[in-house]
């Protein structure tokens, strides 16, 4: 069986994966699956970790609820995603529940820091950084598989494990034992450079974090004000909104209020969800 993303819509800053699985797998199973794939092409980690009970909870709510039928309405009206024969609606609602227990387990796990607490992390992770760079430039030579006196110009490479070389380096070795004839040939592969060879410096790599932990800092965290009331509410609506979206694309804000009000368990209604979304536009313009 072969499950492909959407792509039908604009999937901006978004990853397309194109995945196969196995037969056999339950309704529950690939829709699980899809959430996870719709999860990870946002470059997001899937979580599923909240306490057993409270995801029963919600499933159970996401089974009986009335406002089921805003959603089910919805997914019967919807078009066919990404050349499917029919959209299947159950499947969907059941990729629903799942995106919905993941952006609940993001809110449960991530940090909640203020604006504040959040730029002084991330400034000092780019000022270590610095510091470990410096430092290792300042053991003035080159280390060679544990040889020389020094750190500077360390590749990534030099650090493997056996194994992990093994892992690296044994696709290509095995490919050149079954191509013997193209090896040495004017049309042979470019597979004959080791692979390790394209891996960067330490130097490098320790200066990529610093730019992706700069990237965060400017980002700012999951919300300015985690404690105020309703933080959690609107951190919901604005995540689930960027994954209906990306799945769906646009969307009635009375579907969106539906899902809200059976997974946090308390009544959302559209025009909250209106306002907090045309929030989280604007002060996305804000930071571009």
């Amino acid at each position: 069986m072969s499950i492909r993303l959407p792509t039908r819509y604009e999937r901006k800053d978004r990853l397309n994966i194109t995945a196969v699985g196995p037969d056999g797998l339950s309704d529950w199973e690939v829709a699980r699956w899809l959430a996870i794939l719709e999860i990870n092409s946002t470059r997001a980690m899937c979580r599923y970790t909240l306490p057993e009970q409270e995801r029963e909870a919600i499933a159970a709510r996401f089974d009986t609820h009335p406002d089921r039928k805003v959603i089910d309405q919805w997914l019967h009206a919807l078009s066919p995603i990404d050349g499917v024969a029919k959209l299947r609606s159950n499947l969907e609602y059941r990729v629903i529940y799942y995106l919905s227990a993941h952006t609940l387990s993001e809110w449960r796990d991530i940090p909640k820091m203020t604006n504040q607490e959040h730029r002084k992390l991330y400034s000092g992770i780019c000022a270590t950084l610095e510091v470990l760079r410096n430092q290792l430039n300042q053991t003035g030579d080159t280390y060679i598989r544990g040889g020389g006196y020094g750190l500077q110009d360390a590749m990534v490479s030099d650090f493997l494990t056996e194994k992990e070389e093994e892992s690296v380096l044994g696709p290509i070795e095995f490919w050149n034992e079954q191509h013997p004839d193209e090896i040495d040939g004017d049309d042979g592969p470019p597979l004959m450079k080791r692979p390790d060879a394209d891996f960067p410096s330490l130097d490098d790599l320790l200066g990529r974090v610093a730019s992706a932990a700069k990237r965060l800092q400017e980002k700012g965290p999951i919300h300015s004000q985690p404690n105020k009331r309703g933080a959690m509410n609107g951190y919901f609506i604005r995540r689930m909104d960027s994954l209906l979206r990306g799945r769906y694309g646009q969307y009635p804000a009375d579907v969106l209020a539906a899902i809200a009000t059976i997974a946090l368990d308390s009544t959302i209604d559209a025009d909250l969800v209106q306002k907090t979304v045309a929030l989280s536009e604007r002060s996305s313009k804000g930071k571009a």
